[in-house]
């Protein structure tokens, strides 16, 4: 009787050994529960062993039927709102999810199947965590859904086992954004795991290699789209660039020239040959500083702001990261910066004491070093952006007249690397005064420069100063140096930018800044030096013909 009781107690203390959940959960791969929403789809779970039983396996029949829902349904479909995500990458024109067979979506307890992280999307499948989601909201359920199914298309496209050689900037940065493109209420950033969180994460760093990120290409991607595609209406706005991409990638794919930068710039010249990857990145960089601000007063004005964001509900991006972010007086700001290849930095300087109260007449920025695409972005008041001047060279200087009445209140120099290895600058900020006399023409002397129609080229001879020891000599100044040190004269040729008036009878001459998106009325791509006489406001730009304005 002793040894059968030694017996049984071991067999009883090796059943309490056990994992409670591998001793009542179930791994079948599919689950046994199947839901068909239609369209050849096959959500699969189980609802066995509720809690508070322990099985990682379950799923309410309830949430296996959102899922099922947000992959195809009977409802009427609208725009912001189609019966399924199926039918609704057909509608915006996508090709057809590809599973290679039945589209199964498993619901399970991931880790007895090789782990799927937050959900994953294999080759003929889908497959979701059942406990991640065994509480989640519909949207959630949505969005998961979504954002995995698009990995389909994707493969529709390109192939399963083509996705690792496109990266995951277009396939993951892809299906993040189309997220955000099909649903009015995800849009507003609605459910988990969401495009706004991936947005949030590349304005908190921006100086990193764009080609080598994931999730967070998702802002590129919606960046373009807005600015090149062709789709109007949201949330759908710019969709058929994503679409022609695919298009792209899948041309790319079969001729055996997978190269993901090379494809977008195919697709980017399919809609527009006026404007470069590198432009447009450009163009990019700026926008993640203003595009909460007010860009009405510059030309191009929509390439500074997102269309997805909606300020009047409080629904925006989070704001870049500056890497200066300081006030700015007489003793200057200045630092040694690097800049990742396709990455960008922010410096952004706000004019106090003595640079905004009168005693400086002028503001200005200098960098130097390797080549990188500049911005000066110059705002006053409440976040009103009055000009950007934008250079792309080793050495970028500009000054600006600080005006007692209308002084500037924010400088943001934005400095976009587009090169093929990290670049190395010194930048510097300062205030100061300076002053230019315009010698000829005066009113005593007017200029007559040619008919109303076709203004001709005049010389204006001028006598420029700026003050040493300032905190400003020689930053941001070096229009002051080209047209002479400390009170030498110099003499330039201009043409009147103005179309609707002659300079003769005036002592005035106005010259817009070589490439600078501005405010003010005047402007002149041909020319880089800015005067206006009586102001002393100075401009240096770059003569090189990449350098003017578009």
């Amino acid at each position: 009787m002793k040894y059968r009781l030694l017996v049984v107690l071991v067999v009883v203390a090796s059943l309490l050994l056990q994992p409670v959940s591998s001793s009542l959960a179930n791994h079948p791969s599919p689950p046994p529960d199947t839901i068909s929403p239609g369209n050849n789809y096959s959500v699969n779970y189980t609802n066995n062993n509720p809690p508070p039983t322990v099985d990682a396996n379950y799923f309410t029949t309830a949430q296996a039927q959102r899922v099922a829902n947000a992959l195809t349904n009977g409802n009427a479909a609208a725009t912001g709102n189609p019966n399924g995500y199926h039918n609704g990458y057909i509608g915006l024109g996508f090709s057809a999810p590809s599973f290679g067979g039945t589209g199964n979506v498993n619901i399970f307890d991931c880790s007895q199947h090789g782990g799927c992280d937050m959900s994953n999307a294999p080759a003929n499948r889908i497959q979701m965590p059942a406990p991640a989601y065994l509480a989640s909201a519909e949207t959630c359920l949505r969005l998961v859904v979504g954002h995995e199914l698009f990995h389909h298309v994707q493969y529709a496209y390109i192939n399963f086992s083509n996705w690792s050689a496109w990266g995951t900037a277009p396939v993951e940065g892809g299906a993040r954004v189309m997220q955000d493109k099909v649903y009015s209420d995800l849009d507003a950033n609605s459910g988990c795991i969401t495009y706004k969180g991936a947005t949030g994460d590349w304005l908190n760093t921006p100086n990193q290699n764009l080609w080598n990120s994931s999730y967070t290409f998702a802002l590129f991607w919606n960046y373009l789209m807005e600015q090149l595609g062709t789709t109007a209406t949201e949330p759908q706005v710019g969709v058929d660039f994503m679409q022609r991409f695919w298009q792209t990638a899948q041309t790319a794919t079969n001729n055996g020239t997978i190269d993901f930068p090379n494809a977008l710039r195919t697709t980017i010249t399919s809609f527009s040959t006026a404007r470069t990857l590198e432009q447009i990145y450009h163009d990019f960089a700026i926008a993640n500083y203003t595009k909460l601000m007010d860009v009405s007063a510059l030309p191009n004005s929509s390439r500074y702001k997102y269309k997805d964001e909606n300020e009047a509900a409080g629904d925006v991006y989070t704001n870049v990261v500056r890497a200066i972010n300081t006030p700015l007086d007489f003793g200057g700001v200045s630092g040694n910066v690097s800049v990742s290849r396709w990455g960008t930095e922010y410096y952004v300087v706000r004019p106090a004491g003595r640079c905004i109260d009168g005693k400086s007449n002028v503001v200005g920025f200098v960098a130097d070093g390797d080549v990188m695409n500049w911005a000066l972005v110059s705002t006053k008041g409440a976040e009103s952006v009055q000009r950007i001047d934008r250079g792309t060279q080793g050495h970028f200087a500009r000054s600006l007249l600080q005006r007692t009445a209308s002084p500037y209140t924010e400088l943001a120099a934005v400095a976009a690397n587009t090169g093929n290895a990290a670049a190395n600058v010194t930048v510097k900020f300062a205030c100061g005064e300076a002053s230019v006399q315009i010698l000829d023409p005066l009113t005593t002397r007017p200029a007559y420069v040619g008919e109303k129609g076709a203004p001709d080229r005049f010389v204006l001879p001028d006598h420029a100063r700026h003050a040493q020891h300032r905190g400003s000599a020689a930053v941001g100044l070096r229009s002051v140096r080209r047209f002479g040190h400390h009170g030498q004269s110099g003499h330039h040729r201009l043409r009147r930018a103005g179309a609707g008036r002659i300079l003769a009878g005036r002592a005035a001459a106005h010259q817009g800044c070589c490439r600078c998106d501005q405010a003010e009325p005047h402007r002149s791509a041909e020319y880089g030096n800015r005067h206006r006489a009586g102001s002393g406001d100075l401009s240096e730009a770059d003569p090189r013909p990449d350098a003017r304005h578009r």
